[in-house]
């Protein structure tokens, strides 16, 4: 285990708990964005006097992330044997975090086997479920994880448990220095220097800031500021990152593309985040880091859906409701980035 926090939360009475399982069976920022409600189902249960034994069910590529967190004490990776598998885990409740019409089959397949099964009401499809809760989230009304978080609660009332306070979420990475200089060496890095991990790409189909943009971004703070730049890419971003490290060659790169712990480490480590709205944004709230998230203004990838948990994050997007993320002042919002990260700087610093 590389990583630390909520180790009170692993159930320690396999045999004696109850068997909930969660499904969340997308992309990684949603999986990410599950962890206060999978925090918060523990605790619920904990306040009781009582304690859950939590699985999950992710894609592949999530698993590894999944394995790492204490308080998660299974972790099933989806494939077409699924429903067999569930069948057989003797599981007392199933939540689904999102719907779609391949979630509802399944629920439908395991009506039988499982005694309470719940989900977001939307669409036909939603009487496949023994209970779904409308939440309308194409309103956009709630951040990702606050939805989220609204199916525990209606979870925890139907099972007598108490909304328990949600803890502040902050990560942390054992051996931190020795890490550090592992990354350090392998990027020729300064591990004595601030670190902003830089991020260009996104995971959807929504605009994002031009490469341009970034390049004056990245040369602005590594003038303003003593610091490295890290450039961070994933599956298939190689070689657009390349490219841009060819603009700003006193960044370095660092592909995650083998390994998202790898992409958690250095996170770990980084003083301040900068992308699109992705994965890694959300990977890097875990560790209560300074966030900087550029965002379209079309509602349904907005900040005030997909904003991650953390509560040092900047949101930046095109002026006058615009899509167009050609339009942002970069240098009008270096400035704001810069004032936005400068008082935390020194602290940083103190801590290593």
């Amino acid at each position: 285990m590389d990583f630390v926090g909520f180790e009170d939360l692993k159930c320690k009475d396999k045999e004696n708990s109850q068997k909930v399982f969660v499904i969340r069976n997308d992309k990684l920022g949603d999986f990410i964005l599950a962890i206060p409600a999978l925090i918060a189902l523990k605790q619920a249960f904990l306040e009781k006097g009582k304690e859950a034994y939590l699985g999950v069910v992710v894609p592949s590529y999530t698993t590894p992330i999944a394995l790492e967190f204490p308080f998660i004490d299974e972790v099933i990776i989806e494939d077409n044997h699924l429903a067999a598998t569930l069948k057989n885990k003797s599981i007392d409740a199933l939540i689904f975090l999102f719907s779609n019409f391949k979630n509802a089959r399944l629920a439908f397949s395991l009506r039988k086997s499982i005694p309470y099964i719940l989900a977001p009401k939307t669409k036909i499809y939603s009487w496949l479920y023994q209970k779904s809760v409308r939440q309308s989230r194409s309103l956009c009304l709630k951040t990702e994880y606050e939805y989220n978080l609204d199916l525990i609660h209606v979870f925890c009332k139907d099972h007598d448990l108490t909304n328990a306070p949600l803890k502040k979420i902050a990560w942390e990475l054992k051996d931190k220095s020795k890490e550090r200089l592992v990354i350090a060496s392998r990027l020729n890095a300064d591990a004595g220097l601030l670190w902003i991990g830089v991020h260009m790409h996104s995971g959807g189909s929504s605009p994002v800031l031009p490469a341009s943009h970034f390049i004056k971004l990245i040369g602005f703070l590594h003038k303003s500021l003593s610091c490295e730049i890290i450039l961070i890419c994933g599956p298939g971003e190689r070689k657009a990152t390349e490219e841009l490290l060819e603009k700003v060659p006193f960044a370095h790169l660092y592909d995650t593309s083998h390994s998202l712990v790898d992409l958690a480490k250095l996170c770990a480590n980084l003083s301040v985040y900068i992308g699109n709205a992705s994965g890694p944004l959300h990977v890097n709230a875990l560790f209560d880091n300074q966030s900087i998230g550029f965002y379209p203004n079309e509602l349904s990838a907005s900040i005030a859906r997909w904003r991650p948990f953390n509560e040092r994050f900047l949101g930046i997007t095109p002026p006058n409701g615009s899509n167009d993320m050609g339009l942002i002042d970069i240098e009008k919002e270096g400035e704001t980035i810069l004032e936005f990260i400068a008082p935390n700087l020194s602290c940083h610093t103190q801590e290593r």
